[in-house]
């Protein structure tokens, strides 16, 4: 039994590389299978998602809530008001306003973004509202 598993993890490794490797296309020039019409054995995936909670008077805790095969590898951030983090949960501090969001994420694949319009609103006082994390 362990030799089949071991044979099926080498046939998945075997088949995901097959799915990087250059081929050539009717123009002669080289390109991924996946760029080449040619149906690639591996499914890989990416999907940027986040969340909210304010922990305090003009403070936003972003939680990233992205998904990915292979798994995601490096974030950035835009808060809206012209600072950015790289930080996969990061914390910022905002001034009254309302300000649009976005997270974009990168696997080894490909980058997915998601962008959140209208989605911190900071009052005078410093209370901030931001929909409901569920």
């Amino acid at each position: 039994m362990k030799h089949i598993k071991t044979g099926i993890v080498l046939l998945a490794l075997l088949l995901a590389a097959m799915a990087m490797i250059p081929v050539a296309s009717a123009a002669g020039s080289c390109e991924n299978a996946e760029d080449s019409g040619i149906a690639s054995p591996y499914a890989y995936f990416l999907n940027a998602e986040f969340c909210s909670t304010s922990p305090g008077t003009y403070t936003v805790q972003f939680w990233d809530y992205s998904s990915g095969i292979p798994p995601v590898t490096s974030y950035s951030w835009n808060f809206g008001d012209g600072a950015t983090s790289t930080q996969a949960n990061p914390s910022h501090v905002y001034s009254p306003g309302t300000y649009t969001v976005s997270l974009t994420v990168w696997n080894w694949f490909e980058t997915d973004t998601t962008t959140k319009a209208n989605y911190v609103t900071v009052d005078s006082n410093g209370t901030v509202h931001i929909p409901v994390c569920l």
